[in-house]
């Protein structure tokens, strides 16, 4: 307890004994379903555990104290989840971190919707195919640690020196020059030459979010996440597809202090993973409702206007912070943007799956609709859609008994659902000489839901 007084001082926060004590306690005996009643105890907390190591004071690191600072941590950010009145330390809910930032300021944007945050704190053992079974990933996913989510990162991944070797000088990369809003192409040297440079030397920002490692020899130095393994069309069918896609489950982003990334939808509506390695992110992320997807479409035809900030279009848009060693997994379809306040690096992939099959249907035809090039559009989507279909097929048709993906004779709700759209697509995007088998794979999963 002292131990805990003396870093909240050291670190300049003015914190009530009892309060604290009362808050550890609770932590300890995992009185987990307990919301204080101090909210601000809860803010001023938060705000300790989202500062940078850098303003902690040199003093507080190497304090006994600090063995506790990440499970008591989880322990204060689900109670922000269920204590809606809180806003990030030293700010109210009309404060805004990006107003900084040239281009939000010059947007005239509102203040993003704090309440409710809509993301889950999970952990790494709870990030399964089960949650997705049980219709669990219908909003953003924090993990405040990798620990117990099968990711596994050399100690090379994030070292650009590495990267320059590996895949030589010469690489070329797409680079965005965050002023501007545009791409160029770049060598990975040139790059690095830009990334070293810091403070006044630094004459551009510049933020590498193309730097696609999927089928490159670095590719082995990141395993995905175990969830991403099981469920994604992509990773449990790669034999299969060989020669017939090129892999977007692997990228390492480098973002210059001061990047921006506005408004968009990942690809062919897939699900992304992401870990930060290094640095801060700021998601801002609006829901894919209906009147949001079509709102964005208008935006999007207008490229992406530079007078009007999407998140002024909208109802309500969230953020949420993403702090070095945390990964997000963000669903399909939901729209974001990204701020980086600080030099970052990240790891990360997009993915189809089953289970987002709805979202991606709506993505792809939106995609149709908006004439999106081959460049922005999900490589191989349809063929694996339909490997995929072929799959269930073969298993809930074919097969006597039949049994699932994963070889069991029973089957969630989400997945049959998921099932029966996907077979809906394939009946009308794949030839029409195949539309009758997909009527079968159809027709059996609706007798499967109605008997439910």
């Amino acid at each position: 307890m002292n131990g805990a007084m003396e870093l909240c001082h050291e670190l300049g926060l003015e914190i009530q004994e009892q309060a604290l004590a009362r808050a550890i306690r609770d932590k300890r005996k995992k009185r987990e379903r307990t919301v204080p009643k101090s909210t601000p105890l809860l803010t001023t907390l938060h705000g300790l555990f989202n500062m940078p190591a850098a303003k902690m004071g040199q003093n507080s690191v190497g304090h006994p104290y600090r063995a506790h600072i990440p499970r008591l941590r989880q322990w204060v950010f689900e109670r922000i989840d269920v204590h809606p009145t809180v806003a990030p330390f030293g700010q109210t809910p009309s404060d805004h971190p990006t107003a900084l930032h040239p281009i939000l300021e010059s947007r005239q944007r509102r203040p993003a919707t704090l309440s409710p945050i809509p993301r889950t704190i999970v952990t790494g053992s709870q990030l399964s195919r089960g949650l997705f079974e049980d219709g669990g990933f219908g909003t953003p996913l924090l993990l405040l640690t990798t620990e117990g989510t099968g990711l596994s990162l050399s100690s090379n991944i994030s070292s650009l020196e590495y990267l320059v070797g590996a895949l030589g000088p010469d690489y070329v990369i797409p680079v965005i020059d965050v002023a501007k809003q545009e791409a160029e192409e770049m060598t990975l040297s040139d790059f690095a030459g830009h990334w070293r440079q810091e403070g006044p030397g630094r004459k551009r920002t510049l933020n590498v979010l193309g730097l696609n490692v999927s089928d490159t020899a670095v590719a082995r130095e990141i395993q995905l996440p175990t969830v991403v393994r099981e469920i994604g069309w992509a990773q449990s069918t790669t034999r299969m597809l060989a020669g017939m896609r090129r892999g977007v489950d692997k990228y390492v982003l480098f973002s210059m202090k001061g990047s921006f990334t506005d408004f968009h939808v990942d690809f062919g509506g897939s699900s992304v993973w992401y870990n930060l390695v290094r640095g801060r992110k700021i998601f801002y992320l609006v829901p894919p409702t209906d009147t949001n997807l079509r709102l964005f479409g208008e935006w999007r035809k207008n490229a992406g206007t530079p007078s009007t900030f999407f998140g002024d279009m909208v109802q309500d848009y969230y953020e949420m912070t993403l702090e070095a060693g945390e990964m997000a997994m963000i669903p399909g379809g939901w729209i974001h943007a990204v701020w980086t306040p600080i030099d970052s690096v990240a790891i990360g992939g997009n993915f189809l799956h089953t289970f987002g099959v709805k979202m991606q249907v709506l993505i792809m035809n939106l995609e149709d609709r908006l004439g999106e090039g081959e460049e922005f559009v999900f490589p191989g989507a349809l063929d694996l859609a339909i490997t995929a279909g072929e799959r269930y097929l073969d298993r809930l048709v074919e097969q006597s008994p039949p049994t699932t993906m994963s070889g069991s004779p029973t089957m969630s709700s989400a997945e049959l659902e998921g099932v029966h759209m996907l077979a809906t697509f394939l009946k009308n995007k794949d030839s029409p000489s195949r539309a009758r088998r997909w009527q079968r794979l159809e027709d059996a999963v609706g007798r499967r839901l109605s008997s439910l």
